[in-house]
């Protein structure tokens, strides 16, 4: 019956003529955030009438950035319409549509979680856990048309994890400009950031970001790894798990303590500003954070499991920006003695961004757009 019905929408909405003006940005895991809001943004400020835009949400998610008129909630006639209307989709994740992309529109992929650490889908090795990855994303990327590359390393990974053989351009990642024009944020800026997530304007700032484990999804009362550090008064910690396992943290570790659940934070991006020191394994948060030359501390508690499955597509242990710490005594340790352990990062942190973020110089959303709107992703070029 599904899809009988499937057809029949196809069917019908199929005598939707496509209009090159027009766009569809997809929010993924009920937020707008990400690549799809840093395009969207800077287009409803520098081209407001090029183009007819309409943003798929869904009908919890929060749209205080959006226009109004531009909200198009999943699952209705009207979102159907636009998605067979639109010449782009922009997205950064996997959804799913029943509406088929014709031949002449372009499925762009801007992604999320950008850079090079761990593997994924088909580099994986020994992908027993690894197969929910294979049968989203590979399947996924069938269908994509243009992919947004951080890096040429960034490219070659998603080429290898994903099997994708179409265009993909170099740009830089649009969703990290904002990280490189706040890095040199005014102080009361900062002073009503805190306020904002209600840090203490008397303490340090540390972010926990750890990455997406699958082995959590079926628990409900996740423990938070870096719990010891409550001894350090002087700091607050954030702590931001992956959107997928919000919902599960054990919350009572929020209870009279220094830290602070930061987990429906629309964008993790937004945290950056405020933030003294990055704690995180194996996210992609490591590569934006990177972007502010703030300090960041490595915990992979589990190196010897990730490595088993799935595995690094960088030399994790000679390349990555910060101490490492095995385990939470070596955490403790670091974190005691910074001075100490931090002396020779610097400029270990200048060729990780040097050769991983050239790009990201707080022009990426300018150089998509300008590619957008001169059709260079449709292999042409309007100056000429």
């Amino acid at each position: 019956m599904k899809n009988l019905l499937g057809k029949i929408i196809n069917i019908i909405f199929g005598f939707v003529k496509v209009k090159d003006n027009c766009i569809v940005f997809f929010s993924s895991r009920n937020r707008v955030d990400g690549n799809p809001k840093a395009i969207y943004l800077y287009l409803k400020k520098h081209y407001p009438k090029k183009y007819k835009i309409k943003y798929l949400v869904y009908k919890s998610t929060d749209v205080s950035e959006l226009d109004k008129k531009d909200v198009c909630y999943y699952k209705t006639l009207k979102c159907c319409y636009y998605i067979a209307k639109a010449k782009y989709w922009i997205l950064s994740d996997s959804v799913k549509t029943v509406i088929k992309k014709k031949k002449n529109q372009l499925y762009i992929q801007t992604f999320h979680g950008h850079g090079p650490i761990k593997n994924g889908a088909k580099t994986a090795k020994n992908t027993g856990e690894i197969i929910e990855c294979i049968n989203g994303v590979v399947k996924h990327a069938v269908d994509w048309d243009v992919y947004i590359a951080m890096c040429k390393e960034d490219e070659d990974v998603i080429r290898a994890q994903t099997g994708f053989n179409k265009k993909s351009f170099t740009l830089g990642v649009p969703s990290m400009d904002s990280i490189v024009e706040s890095k040199d944020l005014e102080e009361n800026k900062i002073i009503k950031l805190k306020n904002k997530y209600n840090i203490p304007l008397d303490k340090k700032v540390v972010l926990y970001a750890p990455t997406y484990r699958n082995d959590l999804l079926d628990k409900d009362d996740i423990k938070i790894e870096i719990e010891d550090l409550k001894d350090f008064k002087d700091y607050v910690f954030l702590i931001r798990l992956h959107p997928l396992l919000n919902s599960k943290i054990d919350k009572s570790i929020f209870e009279n303590s220094n830290f602070i659940n930061c987990c429906n934070v629309p964008d993790i991006v937004d945290l950056y500003p405020v933030v003294d020191i990055l704690i995180s394994d194996y996210s992609s948060s490591i590569h934006e954070f990177a972007l502010t030359n703030k300090k960041i501390i490595l915990f992979p508690y589990d190196y010897e499991k990730y490595d088993y499955s799935p595995g690094f597509s960088i030399d994790y242990k000679n390349e990555m920006p910060g101490p490492i710490c095995y385990n939470k005594r070596e955490l403790y340790e670091v974190f005691k003695y910074q001075e100490k352990y931090f002396k020779n990062y610097a400029e270990k942190l200048k060729k990780f961004n040097k050769k991983y973020s050239s790009m990201n110089d707080g022009n990426a959303t300018k150089r998509f757009v300008d590619y957008l709107i001169n059709r260079k992703f449709e292999g042409l070029d309007e100056n000429k």
